[in-house]
C-alpha cells in the first residue's frame, strides 16, 4: 500500500469490503437446525418452559397445555441434572434434520458416562423446530409427550 496525497489502492478497500460482507453472511444467516437445538437442550437444562415451546413443534393451539405439561415435567424431575454437546448433524431430507451429540443423564462428575443423543428437527414455515414427540425419553424423565 502506498500512501500519497491520502489514496488507497483499490485492492485494500475491496478486500476491506469483503471481509465485512462475509462476515454479514455468516452472523445474520438463518436460523440453523443446531442453533436451536442448542437452544432447546439450553432450555431443558434451565428448566425454561416457555423457550421450550418457543423452539418445539407444538400442534396448533396447543402452546399452553405443552407449556403446563413441560412445567409438570420439571417438577417430576427436578434432581435429575445431566450434560450435553452437539457434534454434527445428520440432513434426513430438506426439512428433516438430526442433530447429534452425546448426553450424560444423571450427570456426577466421575461416575457418568456418555451415551449418544439424537434431537430430531423439522422445518416448518422456515423455522426449524425440535420434534420433541419424536425425541428419546431418556433423554430428560416425565418429558411430555
Amino acid at each position: 500500500m502506498n500512501l500519497r496525497s491520502g489514496r488507497v489502492h483499490w485492492v485494500t478497500i475491496g478486500g476491506v469490503g469483503g471481509v465485512i460482507v462475509v462476515a454479514l453472511l455468516l452472523f445474520t444467516g438463518q436460523e440453523s437446525a443446531t442453533k436451536n437445538a442448542t437452544a432447546f437442550m439450553d432450555a431443558l437444562a434451565r428448566r425454561d418452559a416457555k423457550a421450550i415451546v418457543a423452539v418445539s413443534l407444538v400442534p396448533e393451539g396447543q402452546e399452553e397445555r405443552v407449556l403446563q405439561e413441560w412445567q409438570a415435567a420439571f417438577e417430576a424431575a427436578k434432581h435429575y441434572r445431566f450434560r450435553w454437546w452437539f457434534t454434527h448433524e445428520s440432513q434426513a431430507g430438506p426439512d428433516q434434520v438430526s442433530v447429534n451429540g452425546r448426553i450424560e443423564r444423571n450427570y456426577n462428575p466421575g461416575s457418568s458416562y456418555d451415551e449418544s443423543l439424537q434431537v430430531p428437527m423439522k422445518k416448518v414455515d422456515g423455522k426449524w423446530k425440535v420434534d420433541y414427540a419424536s425425541l428419546s425419553r431418556q433423554t430428560f424423565p416425565f418429558m411430555p409427550r
